[in-house]
């Protein structure tokens, strides 16, 4: 879940956002570094800053960072997206 923020006007946008991610922890698995968390949904931290191109009524194409963090470590990753707007 992100809470996100679009900065200006026409259809190219800048889009900034914050949130949260639940991962669920497998009891069994190797990637559980702490097994008292493990089998439950843990949030971490995210956010994102993108690029947003959207018409009015129509395709909304998305590209931008978004980082992850897992406890005391920072993924990086990137977002890439389509959709429509009504």
């Amino acid at each position: 879940m992100l809470l996100n923020g679009f900065f200006g006007k026409g259809p190219h946008r800048l889009e900034i956002g914050a949130g949260a991610v639940l991962w669920y922890r497998y009891p069994h698995s190797r990637a559980v570094e702490d097994p008292v968390r493990s089998g439950f949904l843990s949030p971490e931290f995210t956010g994102t800053i993108a690029y947003r191109f959207q018409q009015e009524g129509g395709v909304i194409y998305r590209a931008g960072f978004t980082p992850v963090s897992l406890g005391d470590k920072i993924f990086p990753t990137v977002a890439v997206s389509v959709g429509f707007g009504f």
